[in-house]
């Protein structure tokens, strides 16, 4: 029997993500075809936009463009271009009834391509970046900065720390400035200040995992790849995740049915594509209210 070799190339490169934000709520107000056709405006002009620049566009995936470039003084003109693009659409400004926006995120890392796709460190951590980016933001990571000549470091500031799935520890992640109008000035105090050391444990159905400075990350849902499974019907694949960012344990929903969060002592809280600090202890329920001693019920502690 014949085998079909598949070719693999490993490159240097930055990898772009640029995703329509709002686009749910166009859908709902709109309806689908009127949504779909602004949407599809978007995209098409950030696809120009980066070919201008000196990127491929790899993939458009829902309402996201994933591209690469050569560079990251080119990722970055590109990125500020395809803000200001979107911002002079004129077809969608008269269709859309509040001002369609862009997050954008992107890293500098090893890419592996094959069959016209990408994959790799970089990916995951750009798709990280896109994620944590906020409406009109643009944000990139330490290692891709320090590549920047002199001339390009004014229109990068420090914002934050983070971790990434799979990747040991945190990282310092910067906002790229495009329009200084909106820039929100912050108080001279160092990113990289004294943190609290201190660690969460989850727990559920025997499985008991920790989180701190050394292990940042943990994800749960239904499928078997998250640390924590909760096999029932109302969860989703990759529910939610928790993270240790600058002293602070986050819960961070990303699920169809959301995540019900009963810290000791308060109401239960209700999260849906959001995200909230977890402190002291209590129970978390995916994609239902679970009782402390129910089926599915994921138990959760902050130590000092």
């Amino acid at each position: 029997m014949n085998t079909v070799q598949v070719m693999s190339t490993e490159a240097s490169l930055v990898v772009l993500f640029a995703d329509v934000s709002g686009s749910t709520q166009l859908y709902e107000t709109l309806g689908d075809h009127t949504a779909q056709g602004l949407v599809a405006t978007c995209l098409t002009a950030l696809d120009t936009v980066a070919n201008h620049h000196g990127g491929t566009v790899i993939k458009t995936i829902g309402d996201e463009i994933m591209c690469t470039f050569p560079d990251a003084a080119l990722a970055l003109e590109a990125a500020q271009a395809m803000q200001r693009a979107i911002e002079h659409l004129p077809d969608v400004s008269k269709l859309s009834l509040a001002p369609l926006s862009i997050r954008i995120g992107f890293h500098l890392g090893t890419v592996v391509h094959r069959e016209g796709d990408i994959f790799g460190d970089a990916v995951n951590v750009a798709a990280r970046m896109v994620a944590l980016a906020k409406p009109r933001q643009i944000l990139t990571t330490e290692p891709t900065v320090s590549t920047l000549l002199e001339d390009l470091r004014p229109l990068v500031r420090c914002i934050d720390r983070t971790a990434v799935k799979g990747k040991s520890g945190e990282f310092d992640i910067y906002e790229i400035i495009w329009d200084t109008m909106e820039m929100t000035f912050m108080a001279t105090r160092p990113v990289a200040s004294h943190l609290r050391q201190a660690r969460l444990r989850l727990w559920c159905a025997g499985t008991v995992i920790e989180i701190d400075q050394r292990r940042p990350f943990a994800s749960l849902g239904r499928h078997s790849d998250n640390e924590i499974v909760v096999p029932e019907a109302f969860a989703s694949r990759l529910h939610c995740r928790v993270e240790y960012r600058r002293g602070k344990f986050l819960l961070v929903d990303q699920s169809t049915n959301g995540t019900y969060v009963a810290v000791r002592g308060k109401e239960s809280v209700f999260l849906h594509r959001e995200e909230m600090v977890l402190e002291g202890s209590g129970v978390i329920g995916l994609g239902r209210e679970v009782e402390p001693d129910g089926e599915g019920a994921i138990h959760f502690i902050c130590e000092p």
